[in-house]
């Protein structure tokens, strides 16, 4: 009898030990299937973090690209034609010219002299300013009139003496 009543007493452990087996196998199933999410998140986010790097290179080319683009703009844009070259030379021998006086020495026409005299004021290299007559021609100081005429601005004379065009 003996038997039989430790058989009867397993009973109950085993029905136990049968539902913890199963729960165990339920959470089992249900962390199986969560990995399986998490897998193909995980891949999803690959192939985006790999789209990303490819348009952070391209981007990266892009930017360098018209980096370049900007440098060799301001290097085309420091540098002068011969016509502005004597322009800035003639004024820095003498300043204060009108632009009949630099279309008579350069020996150029009075329109072409006016296009370069204000391409090199729009750079910052010449000014315009007014000059008078010490003392007026009429003697009359309340009645003077001024003359416009061109100076060499400092820009100006940087670029003649850092391009050696002037000793």
């Amino acid at each position: 009898m003996g038997i039989i009543l430790n058989i009867l007493k397993e009973i109950p452990l085993s029905a136990v030990l049968r539902e913890r087996l199963t729960n165990q196998e339920t959470k089992m199933a249900v962390l199986e299937e969560e990995n399986l999410v998490l897998k193909a998140e995980n891949l999803v986010l690959k192939n985006k973090n790999s789209d990303l790097e490819s348009l952070v290179v391209d981007l990266r080319q892009e930017i360098q690209r018209r980096d370049d683009v900007i440098q060799k703009e301001k290097s085309q844009d420091n540098l002068l034609d011969k016509v502005s070259i004597n322009v800035l030379k003639l004024l820095f021998r003498q300043d204060n010219l009108t632009s009949e006086q630099i279309t008579q020495s350069l020996n150029i026409k009075l329109q072409m002299a006016n296009f370069y005299l204000k391409e090199l004021k729009a750079k910052g290299m010449l000014k315009q300013q007014t000059a008078y007559h010490d003392p007026p021609p009429s003697g009359n100081w309340y009645k003077r009139q001024g003359i416009l005429v061109w100076a060499l601005e400092q820009k100006g004379r940087k670029y003649l003496i850092n391009n050696k065009l002037v000793s």
